[in-house]
């Protein structure tokens, strides 16, 4: 590839130089012009090859999650899952408190999702 330096002289001797000489430095010209076309071709080739992979990866990541989570889900053999965060609920208890029952799911690491009471309701 021509460097900025080297198109300058030809610009700038063009005006003065022979019939010869005109037509090498448009050789030159028409040389420099594939040698960056083909550059700039095969980096879309290669952008064009990434984004495939990308996609392709992004899809294998997302069944990989997909499938994580779905065993997540799963609940264990004679456990319900929890209907908030899908883990098994190893006791599940209603609790009456001032603003109506609320249902608590108890879960083996110690963690208790519950269920607000309906709006408007209230105990017996």
């Amino acid at each position: 590839m021509l460097s900025d330096e080297e198109a300058r002289r030809i610009r700038d001797l063009a005006t003065s130089a022979d019939r010869g000489t005109l037509l090498r430095w448009v050789g030159e010209l028409l040389e420099d012009r594939r040698e960056r076309s083909a550059l700039l071709q095969g980096l879309a080739r290669q952008l064009a090859h990434l984004r495939r992979r990308l996609r392709q990866a992004s899809k294998y990541l997302d069944g990989l999650l997909q499938r994580a989570e779905g065993t997540t889900r799963e609940p264990w053999p004679g456990k319900l899952p929890c209907p908030h965060c899908g883990a098994p609920a190893v006791l599940v208890r209603a609790e009456q408190r001032s603003e109506g029952h609320v249902v608590v799911h108890a879960h083996p690491d110690g963690v208790h999702c519950e269920r607000p009471p309906a709006k408007g309701h209230r105990g017996p």
